[in-house]
């Protein structure tokens, strides 16, 4: 507990000084006569940082589509569409959990299907490999009657699964550890 306050006030404090040396740059620019130009680059810093911030929070639908194509070796299909998603935020080790939910055009669903089974590294399961709140939270609406196959991959650092459902509807489930 003593930690949590520990970072707790590290944080409030690096806010305060951050906003502190904000202050202090647009009232440099404002006594040398640089009114706008001052309130332009703190807008800019101030909503950079947001942007950052959120960027880093919420993912992306690109990140969803590099991780697909980092870690399962192949392109993100092309008439593939992300309907939901959800991460963790990484954690001191860079440890996080990435889940989602996409659907594809039947060729590249096939294709897909094909694709995993050729490929030794991946093993056939009964079912999507269920176990984190990334994966609860986009996966509830798909039962386990709906499924159609389902494969999963666990390598030195991450744990993959990837289940296909019927109306070419795939939940894609990435642990990087």
């Amino acid at each position: 507990m003593e930690w949590i306050f520990f970072f707790i006030l590290i944080y409030f404090l690096l806010l305060l000084l951050s906003g502190y040396l904000l202050y202090k740059l647009y009232r440099w620019f404002e006594r040398n006569r640089y009114h706008k130009a001052g309130i332009i680059i703190l807008c800019t810093i101030v909503l950079s940082v947001i942007y950052f911030v959120y960027t880093a929070i919420y993912p992306t639908d690109d990140f969803y589509k590099d991780e697909f194509k980092y870690y399962f070796k192949t392109d993100f299909p092309a008439s593939g569409e992300i309907l939901d998603k959800d991460a963790s935020y990484p954690d001191f080790h860079g440890d996080y959990v990435a889940a989602f939910v996409m659907t594809v055009n039947q060729k590249d669903y096939s294709n897909l299907i094909n694709k995993f089974r050729s490929d030794k590294r991946y093993t056939i399961d009964k079912s999507l490999v269920r176990g984190s709140k990334q994966l609860d939270n986009i996966s509830s609406e798909f039962e386990q009657d709906k499924q159609v196959i389902s494969f999963s991959c666990l390598e030195e650092e991450h744990d993959l699964s990837i289940g296909f459902y019927k109306d070419n509807k795939i939940v894609v489930h990435i642990v990087n550890f």
